[in-house]
Parts: structure tokens; sequence; C-alpha cells
């Protein structure tokens, strides 16, 4: 046994030699080579929270949703890390550990997360949990995992808010970033249900996605959760699209 145990070592290590040969890593920020985020950029990577109206986007000091808004919106505020920007690094590393399966890239927002609890704690008061935006299992099949949840058990870790699965994806959707904002309403339209009421009803729950851009899936993910229940929801992501 421990020979198989050792020989399957061996091979694994050679695979990531090999790998490392064939198909070598390059910053995502300065182009040098070795890491996807060598340790200079890292250190430039920082939490610029953006605070907006879930509706007609206007900034605000805690990104609630404005008077004039709030008859059209299931979300009471939205949050964002910083906002997005192709040019920027924290934008460039969402996109590439999205698309290209890089799940333990989101660990590098895990200090910027860290620091945004630690000097926000006002929007993470009185909420009863964190739920992510899923994924159909059809997409999760082909990426192999939930970035939403990725991000959601970093700030669970960091604020001991409990991680709720509470939403289920029931439509494999068309992904939004290739439709306009009108169709993105329409296509995300009745694609979530609560998995269990017990867990929504009474609560309040900040609903994690990766970039708030329209809003027009946190809404609907937020939508239901009020229809079944919860008392309050508030919407955070790691970019302001």
């Amino acid at each position: 046994m421990e020979g198989h145990q050792s020989f399957f070592i061996r091979v694994k290590h050679i695979a990531r030699a090999l790998g490392a040969v064939l198909f070598p890593l390059f910053c995502l920020g300065c182009g040098q080579e070795g890491r996807l985020v060598c340790e200079t950029c890292l250190l430039t990577l920082e939490s610029r929270p953006v605070f907006l109206c879930p509706v007609c986007h206007r900034h605000g000091v805690r990104g609630q949703c404005c008077s004039l808004c709030a008859s059209q919106s299931f979300l009471s505020s939205v949050c964002a890390l910083f906002p997005y920007d192709e040019k920027d690094l924290g934008s460039a590393i969402l996109r590439f550990a999205k698309y290209h399966s890089a799940q333990s890239l989101f660990s590098v927002f895990e200090p910027m997360i860290h620091h945004f609890s630690a000097h926000n704690a006002w929007f993470l008061s009185e909420i009863d949990c964190l739920m992510p935006v899923p994924l159909h299992a059809k997409r999760l099949r082909e990426r192999g995992f939930n970035q939403s949840v990725s991000l959601a058990t970093i700030l669970s870790f960091s604020t001991r808010i409990p991680l709720v699965l509470g939403l289920k994806r029931t439509r494999n959707t068309p992904h939004q970033a290739l439709l306009s904002r009108a169709k993105r309403k329409e296509n995300i339209r009745e694609a979530f249900c609560v998995v269990e009421p017990a867990l929504v009803s009474g609560k309040n729950i900040i609903v994690i996605d990766d970039i708030y851009t329209t809003g027009s899936t946190m809404q609907e993910c937020a939508k239901v959760l009020k229809k079944t229940g919860a008392r309050e929801v508030r919407g955070f992501t790691i970019a302001r699209g």
C-alpha cells in the first residue's frame, strides 16, 4: 500500500513539474513568470468599497435603496469590494478565476474581504446568514465549482456568519454577460427557488455573487427570498460592473 501511495505521489509531482514547463504561469498584473499573481502585485490589491442603490445604482454612503426606488427593489442595499475595470488587477483575477476554473485564485480576495468586514461591521450587522447565488447543476459540472460559494465561504470565515445553501437554480439560463439589460431581467425570471422555507423565514440575509452589473440576478434571488418570508435581503459582491 505504501509503495502504491509513493508511486502516485511521484506521478503527481512529475505531472505538476511537466505542466509548469508546458504551460508556464504568468502574473496577471505584471507578466512575471512563475505565478498568476506575484507577491509584488498581490500587495497592490486593496478594498475600495462601492455602496449603491440596488435599482438606480446611485452611489451612497451605505448603499441603501433610495426612496424613489424602494418600491421597485427586493434588495435593501448593495455593496461591492471594488469597481470593475478591465485594466484593473482585481477585475483580471476575478475574470480569470471564473472562466478558467481557477478556484484557488479566489483566495487572493481573502485579505480584502477581511479588511472590508473589519471596517464595515455596520453592513454585516444583524445578518442571520449568507446565501451564495447558485449555479445550475449542469453549469456547476462544467465549471467544477461555484465562485459565489467560494466568496461566501471566505466572508463567512471572516465574520462567523453562517453560510447557508438555501437557494436552488431551477433553469440553466444563458450567461448574463452576453445579454442586454432588458434581456438579462427576462432571462433570469423565475430561475430560482428556496430549498427549505425554514432556512429563510424571518431571516436577515446577505446574497453573495461575484459581480453586480444590472442587478437582475441578485434581485431575482432577493424576490424569491422575500416572498418566502425573509425579513431583509442585502447584496454583497466582489466587483461592481
